[in-house]
C-alpha cells in the first residue's frame, strides 16, 4: 500500500490533507481546516471575516521509523459582531 493512502485515516475529520511528502527520513503532511468559519470565544457569533493566515508546524513522534511533521495552514478571523469587544479571534481552528 502506498504511504499517501495510509496517512489520511490518521488525520482528524476537521482537517483536509492538501499534500503528503515523504523522504527517506521524514514525512510532511500539509493540512488546512475544512470549515471556513469559527465562533468568537467572547460572543459566540460565527464569522467568515479573514484577518490573516499563518502556518503552524507540529512535530510528532516517529511513524514507522520516519519523523512526522504536520504543517497546518491556519486562519485568524475577525469578529463580525460590532458590539463585541474582541476584534481578532485568537482561535485559529474552525468549529
Amino acid at each position: 500500500m502506498e504511504m499517501a493512502k495510509r496517512i489520511p485515516p490518521l488525520i482528524p475529520p476537521s482537517l483536509v490533507v492538501d499534500r503528503v511528502e515523504q523522504s527517506k527520513e521524514a514525512i510532511s503532511i500539509d493540512c488546512c481546516f475544512r470549515s471556513t468559519e469559527a465562533k468568537c470565544p467572547d460572543c459566540s457569533k460565527a464569522s467568515h471575516r479573514l484577518h490573516s493566515r499563518y502556518e503552524r508546524r507540529l512535530a510528532d513522534l516517529p511513524w514507522q521509523g520516519d519523523a512526522v511533521t504536520i504543517i497546518l495552514n491556519v486562519r485568524r478571523l475577525g469578529c463580525s459582531n460590532k458590539r463585541c469587544r474582541r476584534r481578532i479571534s485568537p482561535r485559529t481552528q474552525a468549529m
